[in-house]
C-alpha cells in the first residue's frame, strides 16, 4: 500500500482530518459516518493524548447522533419526527465543527465524554 494512504488511516492529525471530513459528508452520504467511527475506533488507543480525546469524542458524537436519529424515527408517529432529526443534524454539524476546530488549532478537546455541544 502507498505510504501516503498508510499515513491517513494510522492514527494522528491526518486520519483525524479524513474523520471529520467523512462525518460531515454523511450528513448527504449516511454510510461515510460508519466509516468514519470504524476508523476512529480502531485509532482510539492513539499514543498522543490530543489525537485520544478526538477519538473519543468523535465515537461519542457518532453513536449519540445514532440514537437521535432512532428517536426521531420513533416520534416520526406523532408527528414530532423531523423536528427532532432537524435539531439532531444541528448538533452533529456544531459539534463537529467545534471539534474540527479544536484539532486545527492543535488542542486536545476539553471535554469529549460531554453529550453537549462543548
Amino acid at each position: 500500500m502507498n505510504d501516503e494512504i498508510k499515513e491517513y488511516l494510522q492514527a494522528g492529525r491526518k486520519n483525524l482530518i479524513v474523520i471529520y471530513v467523512l462525518y460531515l459528508c454523511g450528513i448527504i452520504v449516511p454510510l461515510l459516518p460508519i466509516i468514519g467511527v470504524i476508523s476512529a475506533y480502531l485509532n482510539k488507543n492513539s499514543y498522543d493524548k490530543i489525537y485520544q480525546s478526538h477519538y473519543i469524542f468523535l465515537i461519542r458524537t457518532f453513536l449519540f447522533g445514532l440514537g437521535g436519529i432512532v428517536v426521531s424515527q420513533i416520534t416520526t408517529i406523532i408527528f414530532i419526527g423531523p423536528l427532532v432529526y432537524f435539531a439532531v443534524l444541528i448538533w452533529f454539524i456544531a459539534r463537529i465543527v467545534i471539534g474540527f476546530k479544536y484539532l486545527i488549532d492543535n488542542k486536545e478537546h476539553p471535554n469529549p465524554l460531554t453529550f453537549l455541544i462543548r
